[in-house]
């Protein structure tokens, strides 16, 4: 690892976080309530059809997320980051882990929702034992990639470690109440994947006819640093 991996990866872990925290861990506050209220009532078949319905909006949110934050990858952290000693190598670097953390960013957003499941069924054993598990394959993952990604083996074993956490906790739901609609949620996530295709392939073409994005931003706001006006205190860290 060169130095200053570090600090790449607190960046780009940053940026990664913003879906998450406005998107998966809101989504999962707001469906404890009800989820808790149909367990307490033992009506585990209304419990079975709202947390595909969750995965569904999960989906929804957290695919277009992952390829929005991919499109951005270096556009974003140049916009936000790249003054006084953050150079440009050091914006390159930072997109990388940008775009190995952008592809769990649905999976990301899914397991605060399915652990809230488990907790309306009373369930916290479960959670904790893969929670366990998935820190002992992020290690795993993170002594193999590493040889292989360099630093950008960090951040993906990350985003390989959610999606595994995701997919183990839906084996571990569906055992106590039943198969979930899987028809439903590949229709979804295929009708997502292809609006969040269009989406990526706007935001290339954008790129490729204005790549400069802190000229564009400087353009409307003349004799004024762009950092100033979207957020100085995430900028001075820098």
């Amino acid at each position: 690892l060169r130095a200053g991996t570090v600090s790449a990866l607190y960046f780009a872990e940053r940026i990664y976080q913003f879906p998450l925290g406005v998107f998966g861990v809101a989504l999962g506050t707001v469906l404890f309530p009800l989820l808790a209220r149909h367990a307490a009532r033992r009506e585990l078949g209304r419990l079975r059809e709202d947390l595909p319905l969750a995965l569904r909006l999960v989906l929804v949110i957290g695919i277009p997320a992952s390829l929005g934050l991919l499109a951005v990858a270096e556009p974003l952290p140049r916009l936000l980051l790249q003054h006084g000693r953050f150079t440009a190598e050091n914006t390159a670097r930072t997109a990388g882990m940008i775009g190995a953390y952008s592809m769990g960013v649905w999976a990301y957003c899914g397991i605060p929702v399915l652990f809230r499941g488990c907790y309306a069924l009373g369930d916290r054993r479960v959670p904790l034992q893969i929670g366990m598990l998935a820190g002992l394959s992020d290690t795993v993952l993170n002594l193999t990639l590493i040889w292989v990604l360099a630093e950008r083996g960090l951040a993906s074993s990350t985003a390989l470690t959610a999606m595994g956490q995701l997919s183990r906790l839906i084996v571990s739901l569906q055992r106590r109440l039943g198969r979930f609609d899987w028809r439903q949620l590949g229709s979804t996530a295929l009708r997502a994947g292809l609006a969040a295709l269009v989406m990526y392939a706007v935001c290339q073409g954008v790129q490729m006819v204005q790549p400069d994005w802190r000229g564009v931003l400087e353009g409307r706001l003349p004799g004024r640093p762009v950092w100033g006006r979207v957020g100085g205190d995430l900028l001075s860290v820098a």
